[in-house]
């Protein structure tokens, strides 16, 4: 052996190589679920933006409610659908059931891991799919502050009126922060979608 093989430091065999980089793995893998996540338990509740787009006259929270069953329903996604939309009568974290379980879009990936962290200021992904796994960037009637509470700027009158005088409360189903229920205040003639939550 020459002086310089004695001093040359041994490569790893390729066992170790691959054992390190299966550990690096794991350990990347034990942390929170990364954005695109799926859940796949069968109690996350499914969550998704209607494809469909309706003025601000929408016949209340109870009506806007009856039109996310039915869109539900004529898609096939199974439960009973409540509209993310607040009024002056009640605000949506009064009128939605909160989960400890994820909310997830109708193909199972992760929006949030349960009810806080739904209503904390940011979203893992966009509630950007519809009932039919489409994806949709329209903005989206809510009437809603990111913590479920109803906003003081407007609510098209309980989301029972049309009018081109009154304006409510719309989020972006493109963010992930929160403008996906904080964005604008267009009028009430505006046609935006809704979201749906499964209870």
């Amino acid at each position: 052996m020459t002086p310089r093989d004695a001093t040359r430091e041994p490569r790893p065999r390729a066992g170790a190589r691959l054992l390190s980089a299966a550990l690096l793995v794991s350990a990347l893998s034990c942390g929170e679920p990364s954005a695109g996540a799926r859940y796949d338990g069968d109690d996350g509740r499914v969550v998704f933006v209607t494809s469909g787009v309706y003025t601000g006259e929408l016949g209340g929270l109870a009506g806007a409610d009856a039109l996310c069953q039915r869109v539900a329903d004529e898609a096939g996604i199974a439960g009973t659908f409540a509209a993310w939309l607040s009024g002056p009568e009640e605000a949506a974290s009064a009128r939605l059931r909160p989960a400890s379980s994820p909310y997830v879009l109708v193909d199972r990936t992760i929006v949030a891991d349960d009810w806080g962290d739904l209503v904390d200021g940011a979203l893992r992904v966009p509630i950007e799919l519809d009932e039919l796994g489409a994806t949709e960037h329209g903005d989206v009637w809510t009437g809603t502050l990111i913590d479920g509470a109803t906003s003081p700027d407007g609510d098209c009158d309980g989301f029972r009126s049309a009018s081109a005088s009154l304006r409510g409360l719309c989020g972006s189903a493109a963010s992930d922060e929160a403008a996906w229920t904080e964005n604008s205040l267009p009028r009430c003639t505006t046609r935006l979608h809704l979201y749906c939550v499964q209870q």
